[in-house]
């Protein structure tokens, strides 16, 4: 019996989680990504990493906006109170350390092609690059497992946090290729 239980809240989550991911993929469908990647300004690495932060920055501020999604989805399961805190503590910490690589990529200038960044430049910058998507996957995976809480105004939020996680895997893919040499 507590098998099928499972069965079904895992059916109930998959199917929640698809129709969340259906609206959002409706509303910024593959081709906007393509096309907002596809800004002949980002043939400037510096185009590209400015773009890259204020991405960055906005999905600190939708995932703050999401929160409260993420806290009901742990609330609902069978995890402790004490458990409970402890993930959300390390939510916010992730946050604000994302919300750190943010201004990090604000204030970094690269040069217009790697090789002339000073040694050493652009390896730091290809950790930091490194930091930011595993920080910035981390919280949309959480985000991704609290979809079937969201209320209706939390959607448009995850939609707008879905879209610029795709820009910004593009994003990422072009300062990956700035930052080649050392």
């Amino acid at each position: 019996m507590n098998r099928q239980r499972c069965a079904l809240a895992a059916l109930g989550w998959l199917l929640a989680s698809a129709a969340a991911l259906a609206d959002c993929a409706a509303t910024h469908p593959r081709a906007r990504v393509t096309e907002a990647l596809a800004q002949p300004r980002y043939a400037s690495c510096d185009a590209v990493r400015q773009d890259y932060a204020e991405q960055i920055a906005d999905q600190v501020r939708l995932l703050g906006v999401l929160r409260p999604a993420y806290q009901r989805k742990l609330e609902r399961g069978a995890a402790a109170s004490a458990a409970v805190d402890t993930r959300l503590r390390q939510y916010d910490d992730s946050s604000r350390r994302l919300h750190e690589q943010a201004k990090a990529w604000s204030r970094l200038r690269l040069a217009a092609e790697a090789a002339s960044m000073p040694t050493g430049s652009s390896a730091a910058a290809r950790q930091r690059l490194k930091d930011s998507r595993a920080l910035g996957q981390a919280l949309n995976d959480r985000i991704t497992s609290a979809v079937d809480t969201l209320l209706a105004d939390e959607t448009t939020a995850y939609c707008k946090l879905d879209f610029g996680f795709r820009v910004g895997n593009g994003l990422q893919t072009l300062l990956a290729d700035c930052l080649k040499g050392d």
